[in-house]
């Protein structure tokens, strides 16, 4: 039998699996899958470059606050990764070591946390 989480994420993957980046970026991933998921509606900010690093660390940074940080993540929590030294890129963890997130050269993907577990800054849960 799946697990409860792989269940609810196949009924809503096709939601996600392909988008492109340059559509969707980090944090409007992470905005569709909270709203679609679990009909939560995350801020909404207006920024011009998403692959400006600066800029996305800036606007995580702003968003801290209403997280709470956990050390073990469960399903639908974020994950806070660093590229290029600086935390500006956001996953939501799934299960079994898998997350959600997308990159200019993949779009919306599943990716394995071993493949950036040397870039993880932290795992955050909605509170």
């Amino acid at each position: 039998m799946k697990d409860i989480h792989q269940q609810i994420f196949q009924e809503y993957s096709h939601d996600f699996i392909g988008l492109p980046y340059l559509t969707y970026d980090c944090y409007d991933i992470v905005k569709l899958f909270y709203i679609r998921v679990f009909q939560i509606s995350l801020t909404e900010y207006g920024y011009d470059d998403p692959l400006n690093k600066e800029c996305m660390t800036s606007l995580i940074s702003s968003q801290k606050g209403k997280f709470k940080e956990v050390t073990v993540p469960k399903f639908g929590d974020i994950i806070l990764l660093k590229v290029k030294g600086l935390p500006c890129h956001l996953g939501i963890y799934l299960w079994d070591g898998r997350f959600l997130h997308t990159t200019t050269k993949t779009g919306c993907i599943v990716d394995m946390i071993s493949n950036w577990k040397t870039r993880i800054e932290g795992y955050y849960n909605h509170g």
